[in-house]
């Protein structure tokens, strides 16, 4: 039982391996699931091929080649003969029902003699490479046809036994064609245990210091195997390790589709950062926010959903926590919604050429510690079909992943009424710095709300250097102080002042939409060259005009840059009204999207350059 348990735990590495190392047993493809004892002829270990194809394991120790019947040889093919006649009859059956698609292997220890270990194997495989239906076909050596003849002898007193005929020579080729021997040397330090132990080091585990009680462990887990009569597959073997404190790496199947989302998702921080800063002048403003303790903390045991009026700066807060999470070595995934569009899991799969859907990755994703994914802007998929897709990304995270929970950040306005989001996000709010929005909607919603920053917020202005900006703030009058408690607006109030805009204007604002008009009138009408205002205000509503066409936040650039066109969105990327996205890596320049910097400034666009030019022409009427 010892060395049957040993040679289970050499098939459970290569499980674990998958397709980095060769298939035991010369099976064709990597084994997905292992059984000890099964109901079959051959019920010492069966391996199953992600092809189909499987390997019956008989496991004796040491094996001569006797021609007694009692031997362990005898026994050996008797029960070959068995399986092979088995699969012959069989019509409906979980083992394969044509015998190509099934292995006899005789596995031995070290002690057996080379009689077997060596010629016998030598000899059975040379028959199957060799044409013809002898049993002992020319081309072998007197040896090997010896041995060939004692397993042929077997074969037909086991056959006779079994059917009350003799076989043909063909039946008995046919069948021995199938059989393999195989010397597996897993004892204390031989060759194969310190093979196994190098694929754990080199293909499974995260640290190669635990390959020998990982080892260990699978041997254990082939007794209970063998006693149990049960079966082991690849999320069974990693859980054994896992549970025992020893980790396990990314399966190596989704260890591309891993890097990719990690890729992914620093190219969305990157894009997310613009809304975490404001900048102004040589300085860099991050107002520290009291959430991410506070979502860091309610994340450890279910999901959260952000929310927050537009403009209050929801997607600062989410970039500051997917870089806390990284810092502190928590496993993170950052997903912003419409970069890339994506109309269901499969085209998510296909924008993000990931290999697997995206949440069999994370269900694949290997760690111990709570794992987070963070979404952005669930309000930004303007779609029926986009924003379905998201919601159902969320849910099968939420049913198929125990180690993960979802951060999503959406509008006030939608929250409250979305029914789907009720359910999803089911739970008592955890306490934050801001009350939680009132009603019972949202008394059974685990929901976060960010609020209006608060005088200590604002007043990290002025420490952090942004001189001019904090005297603004401390000189305006109360309405325009709370109209900048919107981390939107400050914004704006920051990018006014770089363009050299007088303060007096901005304190004179008494509206986020008189700020918005200032803003317009600095960047895009006047711009570099005030002159070419009007042009540039044309390529903006056709921009938008596409947008609102696909129900998007974004278009694609080559779509509206013409040859007349180009310089003017050049100018207003370089003013930061508009930005560039490159959704994929490897995409060139000119498949990159472009997209308004902000979604209150979206909302702004449409109303300026569609809305108030009239329903006709909006909808193309003379």
């Amino acid at each position: 039982m010892d060395f049957q348990a040993r040679v289970s735990a050499w098939a459970a590495v290569h499980i674990l391996a998958e397709e980095s190392r060769e298939p035991p047993f010369g099976l064709a493809a990597p084994v997905v699931r292992m059984a000890c004892e099964v109901a079959q002829p051959v019920d010492d270990l069966v391996l199953v091929a992600g092809d189909g194809s499987a390997a019956f394991v008989q496991v004796k120790r040491t094996v001569n080649l006797s021609v007694s019947p009692g031997s362990p040889l005898s026994s050996a093919v008797d029960q070959f003969v068995r399986q092979f006649l088995e699969w012959r009859t069989a019509k409906e059956t979980e083992v394969p029902a044509d015998p190509a698609q099934g292995l006899l292997i005789l596995a031995v220890g070290t002690g057996t003699p080379s009689s077997v270990r060596v010629t016998l194997r030598e000899a059975l495989d040379r028959l199957g490479k060799l044409p013809g239906d002898e049993i002992s076909p020319a081309g072998l050596n007197r040896e090997q046809r010896r041995a060939l003849g004692v397993v042929a002898a077997h074969v037909r007193t086991y056959w006779v036994a079994e059917t009350g005929s003799d076989p043909g020579d063909d039946d008995i080729r046919a069948l021995m064609r199938l059989v393999k021997v195989q010397a597996v040397e897993v004892g204390q330090g031989e060759r194969d245990e310190e093979g196994a132990k190098s694929i754990l080091r080199s293909s499974v585990l995260r640290s190669r210091d635990q390959a020998s009680q990982a080892w260990s462990l699978l041997i254990v887990e082939g007794q209970r195997l063998i006693r149990k009569r049960a079966e082991a597959d690849l999320p069974r073997l990693r859980d054994v390790l896992s549970s025992a404190g020893v980790p396990v790496d990314a399966p190596t199947s989704y260890r591309d589709d891993i890097r990719r989302l990690r890729d992914h998702s620093n190219r969305v921080a990157r894009m997310l950062a613009d809304h975490a800063d404001i900048r102004l002048g040589s300085a860099t403003v991050r107002i520290q926010r009291p959430y991410v303790p506070v979502l860091r903390d309610a994340v450890d045991s279910r999901s959260v959903l952000v929310v927050g009026e537009p403009g209050a700066g929801k997607s600062g807060v989410l970039y500051s926590l997917f870089e806390t999470m990284k810092d502190e070595g928590r496993d993170v995934v950052l997903l912003a919604a419409q970069h890339p569009p994506f109309s269901s899991l499969g085209s998510l799969r296909d924008e993000l050429q990931l290999d697997h859907d995206a949440v069999d990755v994370l269900a694949n994703w290997p760690g111990q510690q709570r794992a987070v994914l963070l979404i952005d802007a669930l309000d930004a998929a303007r779609t029926d079909e986009s924003a379905h897709a998201l919601r159902t990304l969320i849910r099968e995270v939420q049913r198929c992943t125990e180690r993960w929970s979802v951060i999503a950040t959406i509008r006030e306005y939608d929250a409250r009424y979305s029914s789907e989001l009720d359910a999803t996000f089911r739970g008592t709010p955890p306490d934050g710095p801001t009350p939680p929005l009132s009603g019972p909607h949202f008394a059974q919603m685990r929901h976060v709300v960010i609020g209006r920053l608060t005088d200590d917020e604002l007043q990290q202005v002025g420490e952090i250097g942004a001189e001019s900006l904090a005297a603004l703030i401390s000189s305006a009058p109360e309405a325009v102080t709370e109209l900048l408690r919107v981390p939107f607006n400050l914004w704006l109030a920051a990018e006014l002042l770089n363009g050299g805009a007088e303060p007096l204007a901005i304190r004179s604002a008494g509206s986020q939409l008189a700020l918005l008009d200032l803003y317009w009138k600095e960047r895009v009408l006047q711009g570099p060259s005030p002159r070419e205002g009007p042009a540039r205000e044309a390529v903006l509503r056709g921009a938008v005009r596409a947008m609102v066409s696909g129900r998007a936040l974004h278009v694609d650039r080559d779509l509206v840059a013409t040859v007349e066109a180009g310089p003017h969105i050049s100018d207003l990327l370089s003013a930061g009204v508009l930005v560039e996205w490159q959704p994929k890596q490897d995409h060139p320049p000119r498949s990159a999207t472009i997209a308004l910097s902000h979604h209150v400034l979206f909302d702004y666009a449409v109303a300026r350059l569609l809305l108030r030019i009239g329903v006709a022409r909006f909808h193309g009427i003379p």
